[in-house]
């Protein structure tokens, strides 16, 4: 049907081919071309064949010589080093500087005109960056692992890569101003005989250990304040002293303290309580609290009458952040117990801890005030900031250690979120959010035959390990489609879409 004769000798129409037939100077395949060439020339001749007495034309790849390719043989280790070289100057210049904006005006002309080849957009990365953080132009490590020359592997112990800037050698240090070791700065300040960040700074050989404390109205705690450095970003380094147990404790007996023998009037007379809130206990047989440097733990002295707390109460308390446990203030000291939740709480509040949830006493670490400890049960769905704790009109768990006849009491009482302090060790721990779904997907031949895409964030959870209750999808897709698909799964709350 392709020839002139109509028959399968016969000559073809002119200026047509046989299908699949090759045609001298043009190519589909590389095998196509021979002496070393390759199909990817831009063709300019309009090549026709035909087939069941139809024609179809296009104009194919033409053979071409192999491109030369240029293979650069520079070491990471050695771009990290020309980079920094070359950022050196300008790192000088602004080493004191707070103008950030010219800072950052003269790195992005620098940086286009005259830096190892990154990009304009990477260029006009790091001169924002500047613009809001003038520390990075004092940095030169930072500068050039922005730009892509230096690699976070340059900076770890084992690295091997050790470079000279200006004289100082060692290895990749994002936090100095020349980008090598000794010259970093960076690292926690060291601390004093008397400072500490946290209890395992304090040691004392004849006693469990003395109290890291941040409290400024205990006598001799004085609170430090700075930054340091870490892979390039400054972190506060908060740094309090180390005292004795019982001088955390000293404002606290001090104030529930009442008459002694020979104090306030005639012996066996109570004195009045100076502090709102308490109320003086006669009793012939007292005791009151006292503190034990030894044990650096409550004990108890005689007296004739002491100071209790007018009214028992749980206080309101905070999630903690690992999202697994509250912990409570105490209006007095309790005594030491630990315990179901459930003899304690009513039956609302525990349907929200969780059936298995465990109490416990304690104190604050930072204040050293009672507190109640409660570790949520498996299948918790208390939510911080919105539910309640309610304490059982009946329970006898939690009572006064002073009085064993008082109970706690308490209602309606508030559980605040954990805080979100950067640099703080009481920050939230962040939810783990897992999204699965497909990286790309091709389009489709059809739309008719298109299947649907499925995105699954039912996987992600809060620090606890409790699931979601409902996410917020967005999208940056123009798609119409998407938008509103978007926008149909928000408004039904939906953990998994198509």
């Amino acid at each position: 049907t392709c020839t002139i004769e109509g028959i399968s000798s016969g000559n073809l129409v002119q200026g047509t081919h046989r299908f699949g037939q090759a045609v001298s100077g043009s190519c589909v395949f590389d095998a196509d071309c021979t002496g070393g060439q390759i199909c990817g020339g831009v063709g300019t001749q309009d090549i026709c064949r035909c087939s069941n007495g139809l024609d179809s034309c296009s104009t194919p790849s033409t053979c071409i010589n192999q491109p030369q390719v240029t293979v650069d043989n520079t070491t990471q280790c050695q771009k990290c080093n020309d980079c920094l070289t070359q950022v050196a100057p300008f790192v000088d210049k602004y080493k004191t500087s707070v103008d950030f904006k010219a800072a950052s005006a003269e790195f992005l002309g620098l940086c286009q005109n005259n830096y190892t080849a990154t990009g304009v957009v990477t260029c006009q990365q790091v001169s924002a960056t500047i613009f809001y953080n003038i520390k990075v132009a004092q940095r030169g490590g930072m500068i050039c692992q922005t730009l892509g020359s230096c690699t976070p592997d340059l900076a770890v112990n084992t690295s091997t890569c050790n470079m000279t800037v200006n004289g100082t050698s060692g290895r990749l240090n994002l936090c100095g101003k020349l980008g090598t070791e000794v010259s970093s700065g960076s690292g926690l300040a060291a601390l004093t005989a008397t400072q500490c960040r946290s209890n395992a700074d304090c040691t004392s050989p004849s006693s469990p250990g003395p109290i890291c404390s941040f409290d400024t109205t205990i006598g001799g705690v004085t609170v430090t304040q700075s930054s340091t450095c870490s892979n390039g970003v400054d972190a506060p380094d908060v740094r309090g002293t180390c005292v004795g147990y019982c001088a955390t404790q000293a404002a606290y007996l001090t104030a529930i303290k009442c008459g002694t023998v020979g104090q306030g009037g005639a012996q066996g007379t109570p004195s009045v309580c100076s502090s709102s809130g308490l109320t003086c206990l006669p009793n012939s047989q007292c005791k009151r609290l006292a503190c034990d440097p030894s044990t650096n733990a409550f004990t108890t002295e005689p007296c004739y009458g002491f100071c209790v707390v007018a009214a028992r109460t749980v206080n309101p308390g905070k999630m903690q952040p690992d999202g697994r446990s509250i912990v409570a203030g105490l209006s007095t000291a309790p005594v030491a117990a630990s315990f179901p939740c459930a003899s304690l709480f009513d039956s609302n509040t525990m349907a929200k801890l969780g059936v298995d949830a465990l109490c416990s006493t304690g104190v604050d670490p930072n204040s050293n005030a009672p507190v109640l400890k409660i570790a949520l049960g498996p299948q918790s769905i208390f939510m911080p900031g919105t539910d309640t704790l309610t304490v059982s009109s009946t329970q006898t768990a939690l009572v006064d250690l002073l009085d064993l006849t008082q109970k706690f009491t308490g209602s309606n009482i508030n559980v605040a979120p954990c805080n979100v302090v950067i640099g703080q060790p009481d920050s939230c721990k962040p939810p783990i959010g897992l999204i699965i779904g497909p990286a790309q997907v091709p389009a489709p031949c059809d739309d008719s035959t298109a299947t649907d895409v499925i995105f699954d964030a039912s996987h992600s959870s809060d620090p606890s390990g409790r699931a979601f209750k409902n996410v917020i999808w967005s999208t940056t897709s123009q798609d119409i489609k998407m938008i509103t698909a978007v926008s149909v799964a928000n408004n039904a709350k939906a953990l998994r879409w198509a």
